[in-house]
């Protein structure tokens, strides 16, 4: 299993399975911003275990924004489909952690993820 870690914090792969997709987890260091892509087939969902966060999402079919904070508190789980630039913020004092179920394992070769620049509009597979 996987981890990737970077000043933003961590991204570790839990659990993968073919049919049934990934379980990772990620943090989220205070004041730092995770995501900034997207994916044509991917569905993900993600569960705030610790701390508060924000999702920010910019939908690339009609362009539309919208965003949802979301804390441990709240037993909810946050939808993002594809075609949606997804960013997530933490709003607290210290490292959030998320639960993340991807419904396509990550796969080097075709990763299906893309980085969005928003500032010219472009996107670059990552």
């Amino acid at each position: 299993l996987r981890l990737n870690s970077d000043a933003r914090g961590d991204f570790g792969e839990l659990l993968r399975n073919l049919k049934g997709g990934q379980l990772s987890y990620l943090t989220v260091e205070p004041g730092a911003t995770r995501g900034g892509h997207f994916h044509f087939v991917k569905v993900e969902k993600f569960f705030v275990l610790s701390g508060e966060v924000e999702f920010r999402f910019l939908n690339l079919n009609d362009m539309t924004e919208h965003a949802e904070r979301c804390s441990s508190i709240v037993n909810a789980a946050v939808y993002c489909a594809p075609a949606i630039v997804h960013w997530i913020s933490n709003l607290s004092d210290s490292p959030a952690v998320i639960a993340v179920w991807s419904s396509q394992i990550f796969i080097d070769t075709d990763p299906d993820t893309y980085s969005y620049t928003q500032v010219s509009n472009t996107c670059v597979e990552t």
